[in-house]
């Protein structure tokens, strides 16, 4: 028991240490503002990898038709990945009341998000990539802002905030509330230069960049991992050449899953690539999460049988709440989601239970995503 014991605060000090390492990073984390003056130079190149989007492309697409940025300077590329059924194109600029923007329809020759993006990097003629979500609404000055900052820093990679829109019931409210803390981690292990998270509804890289980097090349075997993997391969190639922008104005919103089992298998495709990642480090720290919050599931039920368990279940669940909450509560004040965070006692349970099982399923469990199904390696159903 002494030695279950102390393997218990062992991973309870390692998860509070990393915690507070994400947190400064976070707070290092400078935000950013355009300057009125500014007048970009860079060509872009939006990339949306759509597949059975027909509900939510048409609002995706015009909020980058409208954005404050040079028409001339920018095109939309949409690579529909064998949508079933087909996606329609949206209705025109000029439809819609705005100004034309070249917006390009492409037919995935290949299979899945990597190949779609691939292809609508050869089709591209920026030089600087945006990829986002078909599912995905732009802030006005989301161009604008992700320019002005590359061509201040000049980084290799921009990494730049997501955030859920319109939730309505707990299970919302939870996913809102833990994708706020994702955003702070992000933000922080970026800054702290451990990149080991990203979101491809929102990132930003130099096309040459990816040529050099050989692209998906070496990672195309896993079906999700357009964006961590990818951020990997740069940072190594390029120490430091990776950013994450805090901006509120380079915000991206998207939508929920609705359902537990719509959440369940979002989840999965997750965390399916978990110990596949090209730096061990990354796949280190994954483990050991999941290692930490499995010890508060084993000891709390242990206690049933040796009560003193308890105790030490009720301290990890306890100090796990305290090192998180000032990264949740700064994660939550930058969205504007303070109002997420009376749930933090009950998110937590739900957080321990989603680690434990969702990271166990992810070895072996199959997944859908999509309509396609998918195991541990690249075998879809089509």
């Amino acid at each position: 028991m002494i030695f279950w014991v102390a393997i218990s605060v062992v991973l309870l000090v390692g998860y509070s240490a990393l915690m507070l390492f994400y947190f400064i990073g976070w707070k290092r984390t400078q935000d950013y503002s355009v300057d009125d003056k500014f007048k970009p130079k860079t060509k872009v190149s939006v990339i949306i990898a759509a597949r059975n989007e027909e509900e939510h492309i048409g609002n995706c697409i015009l909020s980058l038709l409208q954005q404050d940025y040079p028409k001339e300077l920018y095109e939309i590329i949409v690579i529909d990945d064998h949508s079933e059924p087909s996606l329609t194109p949206a209705p025109s600029p000029k439809e819609r009341g705005v100004q034309t923007v070249p917006l390009k329809y492409i037919f995935n020759s290949g299979i899945g998000k990597k190949a779609a993006i691939e292809m609508g990097i050869n089709h591209a003629i920026g030089e600087l990539i945006t990829t986002t979500d078909a599912d995905c609404v732009a802030e006005k000055k989301w161009i604008a802002t992700i320019v002005a900052y590359y061509e201040k820093f000049q980084p290799k990679m921009i990494a730049a905030p997501v955030a859920f829109s319109d939730e309505k019931s707990w299970l919302e409210k939870w996913q809102s509330l833990d994708l706020c803390g994702m955003m702070a981690i992000t933000a922080g292990a970026i800054t702290n230069g451990f990149p080991n998270m990203c979101n491809g509804a929102n990132l930003a890289y130099e096309k040459k960049v990816f040529e050099e980097v050989g692209g998906f090349t070496g990672i195309d075997k896993q079906p999700s991992g357009d964006d961590v993997m990818l951020m990997m391969k740069i940072a190594k190639q390029y120490p430091g050449g990776v950013h994450f922008l805090k901006s509120k104005k380079a915000v991206v919103s998207t939508q929920t899953e609705k359902t537990v089992a719509g959440l369940f298998q979002q989840r999965l495709r997750w965390l399916s690539k978990g110990t596949a990642f090209p730096d061990w480090k990354v796949s280190g720290v994954l483990v050991c999460s999941w290692l930490f919050n499995l010890s508060i599931l084993i000891n709390l039920i242990s206690g049933f049988f040796l009560h003193e368990l308890w105790l030490v279940a009720g301290t990890s669940f306890l100090i796990k709440t305290a090192v998180e909450l000032p990264l949740l509560w700064s994660g939550c004040s930058f969205f504007g989601k303070r109002n997420l965070i009376w749930s933090v006692l009950p998110a937590q349970v739900m957080h321990i239970l989603y680690v434990v099982i969702v990271g166990s399923a992810s070895r072996f469990y199959k997944y859908t995503w999509k309509g396609r199904a998918y195991s541990k390696s690249l075998s879809l159903g089509v």
